[in-house]
């Protein structure tokens, strides 16, 4: 449950100061997220990325991510996944 708050307190501050390109640093997470946390992102999360405008989210993920394809079809913006920070900085801001 703490972490889809955390999820949505992130969304909301996306919208609150119109976002138009996020980091997400996996490497820190200390789990991986579950089935039931997905559905809430597609739920929860996307619609409010989508409303602040997000163009890209660059995510700094441990190992090979499987696609850079968008999760789901409500998804208006472009994701791609990095093994480092350095490289999804300079993605991210290009």
């Amino acid at each position: 449950q703490d972490f889809k708050e955390t999820l949505e307190v992130f969304a909301d501050t996306a919208i609150q100061h119109g976002a138009k390109r996020l980091l997400i640093d996996v490497l820190e997470f200390k789990h991986r997220p579950s089935a039931e946390v997905q559905k809430f992102r597609d739920e929860v999360t996307v619609p409010k990325y989508n409303k602040a405008g997000v163009k890209r989210i660059a995510w700094v993920w441990p190992g090979n991510a499987s696609s850079n394809a968008p999760a789901n079809d409500k998804e208006k913006f472009e994701n791609r996944f990095f093994p480092t920070e350095a490289e999804a900085l300079a993605w991210v801001a290009s």
